[in-house]
This record gives C-alpha cells, sequence and structure tokens, in this order.
C-alpha cells in the first residue's frame, strides 16, 4: 500500500492491539484522503504521521480521545459527525491549516477548545445538533475566514453574550443581516 492515496471504510472490524489503538503503521504515507465510518478506536496511533493528509472523515467513531499526535499541517477538513461518544475537542494546534471542522450530530460535545480562535483559513464550523454544547470560546467572532457557523439545534448554548458579537461580526464583515442562532 505504499501509494494509496484514498481509502475508505464502512463497517470493518479490526483487531485493536490494546484494545484502544488500531494497527495502521503501514498506511502510505502518501495517503491524502482517509474515510472511515465507525472508526472504532478511541485514539489515533501515535506513530499516525500522515503529513500529507487532506481529509479526515471519521463517522460514527467510538471515542476519539485527545490524540498525542504530531501536526497534520496540510489537514483542511475534519468530519467527525455524529460521534456520540465525543465531549470535548481539544488543542488545534496540530492542525493549524484546517478549513472546515464538522462536528455535526456529536450530541455528548460540551466543550470546545479556545484554540479554535487561531484559525486563520477556517471557513466551515458545523456544530449542528451539538444538543450539550454550553459555550463557544471567546474571540470566536475574530475568525476573519469564517463564512458558515452552523448552530442550529445547540440548545445549551449559555453564553449569549458571545453569540451576540458573533452575530455582529458576520453581519458586519458580509454587510448581510445575520437572523439570531
Amino acid at each position: 500500500m505504499k501509494k494509496l492515496r484514498l481509502l475508505i471504510i464502512r463497517n470493518l472490524a479490526l483487531e485493536m492491539r490494546d484494545g484502544h489503538t488500531l494497527n495502521i503503521e503501514h498506511l502510505s504515507k502518501g495517503l491524502r484522503f482517509l474515510e472511515w465510518h465507525k472508526f472504532p478506536a478511541e485514539y489515533l496511533p501515535s506513530n499516525f504521521q500522515r503529513g500529507g493528509l487532506v481529509q479526515l472523515k471519521l463517522w460514527l467513531s467510538k471515542s476519539l480521545l485527545n490524540n498525542p499526535i504530531k501536526p497534520l499541517n496540510n489537514l483542511k477538513t475534519i468530519d467527525i459527525s455524529h460521534s456520540t461518544n465525543i465531549r470535548k475537542f481539544e488543542d488545534f494546534r496540530v492542525v493549524p491549516n484546517l478549513e472546515q471542522l464538522i462536528l455535526e450530530g456529536c450530541v455528548n460535545l460540551v466543550e470546545i477548545h479556545p484554540s479554535i480562535t487561531l484559525f486563520e483559513r477556517l471557513t466551515i464550523l458545523n456544530l449542528k445538533g451539538c444538543i450539550c454544547l454550553q459555550n463557544l470560546p471567546k474571540g470566536m467572532g475574530l475568525l476573519k475566514s469564517l463564512e458558515v457557523l452552523n448552530l442550529e439545534g445547540c440548545v445549551s448554548l449559555t453564553c449569549w453574550n458571545n453569540k451576540q458579537n458573533l452575530i455582529f461580526a458576520f453581519s458586519t464583515r458580509y454587510n448581510k443581516h445575520v437572523w439570531e442562532m
């Protein structure tokens, strides 16, 4: 699999080493797109050094706790939609060039790390259906590239001042009327 660039896995059960990590050491270093429905491990392996990876889609993942992985500088899209066991999404510094973050349907997501406000290229942040999300980090209105923010169904958001500032930032930036979310 030395030249593998795209890998899509659906409905496949693989044996895990220690119950937490997968033995995927032999994946191509040239891998650019990884889509894995029902990713079974709690962690990406610490040896997961795929500097060329551009899209990572791990829908319906088991848990995905904070990973000790090295930076994925080329990663543009993370989509972990409907991964119901995720409670926190931490430390975005490992994906400095992220453009799309899709967490739709992560119903137990409570917190997003403030480092998300450091993204200069983030254009899409989809939090639709994150019913337990309580706060957005301060400074979200400073995300200059953000074009789409989906907060539909985020019924537990309590930071009203932050939401109003965010709405003002969008309406000013795009010279449009933005409806309250």
